[in-house]
């Protein structure tokens, strides 16, 4: 692993974060979602709101200076985080991880909170091997799919 570093994303990096998002998403996403609602959330600029909406929470890992993952961390909530796919499986997703855990912290949390789908064998394996604890499971009914929620004391 060569130099990274994680930093408060900005307007400026907008459109990176948007294709790695899109092609990641659009790579990953189908082995545990229908195909047809991955591609709904791609073209219709759902995924590219969610990141403008919470571009004050969003911090972006960055790799040589190129964007190649992005977390976005409300209070104590990892609401979401991504690894560009051409970079995963190399470690960069736990430096990640231990960043949003020591930025939740350091804002007065004792605990952490995130969630993924029941179909996301990758987040599912990668949480629990971080000491994630799983606490909930619960149907979505409009992806008609199960969600399932983690917890971290600190």
């Amino acid at each position: 692993m060569k130099n990274f570093t994680i930093e408060n994303a900005t307007a400026a990096d907008l459109s990176q974060l948007f294709e790695i998002t899109k092609r990641t998403i659009s790579a990953t996403y189908k082995s545990f979602l229908p195909p047809a609602i991955v591609e709904e959330y791609i073209t219709s600029g759902a995924s590219n709101q969610e990141i403008e909406r919470n571009l004050a929470h969003c911090f972006t890992l960055r790799n040589e200076h190129r964007i190649i993952g992005l977390g976005i961390c409300i209070d104590n909530l990892i609401h979401f985080m991504l690894i560009d796919e051409d970079f995963q499986h190399r470690g960069f997703g736990k430096h990640l991880l231990h960043f949003l855990e020591q930025h939740i912290k350091a804002n007065g949390f004792s605990e952490g909170q995130l969630e993924t789908y029941a179909g996301n064998e990758q987040a599912l394996g990668f949480y629990l091997s971080q000491n994630w604890e799983l606490t909930k499971k619960e149907m979505d009914a409009k992806l008609d799919i199960e969600r399932l929620y983690f917890r971290k004391k600190f």
